[in-house]
């Protein structure tokens, strides 16, 4: 067999030709040279052309100006870029995190359905909890998944939720889509998440936000570890360091 094609949407695919056109061209084109460039009729361009602009993404100075990038191309470009800075200023707080405790620890934040994993430490120790992949199928048991979600405005939080698959992974695991939007107000209102075998048996995991310099939570800090390790001194000690350790990424994003 041949390999897989992917189906894809002829008119985003078009749509891609041309931002990929413009971004070789800073200086711009006109609708002709783009039509000729992507072998389309200019009245087809001309429409594709004015659902770009209408999202900012082309621009155009000037009726018969040049056709270039807008700004919302930029505005994303920076936005992405921003994740990976946060993530390389984090990196030591967080590995020296993981240092002093000797857990695995996570620092992410939420982007659409998925927790993209910002900075990640572990501990080189024999029995030590590694939780798998971010996706949205865990979203409701994790610890960080929880406590981002929790702080979504209302209507994108009930849209998540309503959106998620919420199986059960541990023997606690919030099933409920009417208990889990119950407890992600309670976690909103705590800016704190425990989660006791949700991921699955034996698993703790304690959360706090990571705010940005105008004080908006923007992450998420975690911990997650055997439940034999989560006393209440030890659960008291992982908070208070946790909370150190946030406000020590908050102050570097912050410079």
């Amino acid at each position: 067999m041949g390999a897989k094609t992917t189906r894809t949407i002829q008119s985003l695919d078009r749509a891609v030709a041309i931002l990929d056109l413009l971004a070789a061209r800073a200086e711009g084109l006109s609708l002709s040279r783009i039509a000729s460039r992507v072998d389309l009729r200019p009245q087809t361009v001309q429409g594709l052309l004015r659902t770009l602009q209408a999202h900012e993404l082309v621009a155009q100075a000037a009726r018969g100006a040049p056709y270039v990038l807008g700004p919302r191309v930029h505005q994303l470009s920076r936005q992405w870029l921003a994740g990976h800075d946060r993530g390389l200023l984090a990196r030591p707080i967080v590995a020296d995190l993981s240092a002093q405790i000797d857990e695995y620890v996570l620092l992410a934040e939420l982007r659409g359905e998925s927790l993209i994993h910002l900075a990640v430490a572990a501990p080189d120790r024999s029995l030590m909890v590694r939780p798998g992949p971010a996706t949205a199928g865990r979203l409701h048991a994790m610890a960080t998944g929880k406590l981002l979600m929790a702080h979504l405005p209302a209507a994108q939080r009930n849209a998540l939720v309503n959106s998620l698959t919420l199986r059960k992974l541990g023997p606690r695991t919030v099933t409920s889509r009417a208990a889990l939007l119950r407890q992600l107000e309670q976690i909103r209102h705590d800016g704190l998440v425990v989660c006791i075998e949700e991921m699955g048996q034996g698993i703790a995991a304690l959360a706090v936000t990571v705010a940005d310099a105008s004080g908006e939570p923007v992450a998420a800090l975690g911990v997650a570890l055997p439940l034999a390790r989560f006393a209440s001194a030890a659960r008291r000690k992982l908070q208070t360091r946790l909370r150190r350790a946030a406000a020590k990424i908050s102050r570097v994003w912050g410079d």
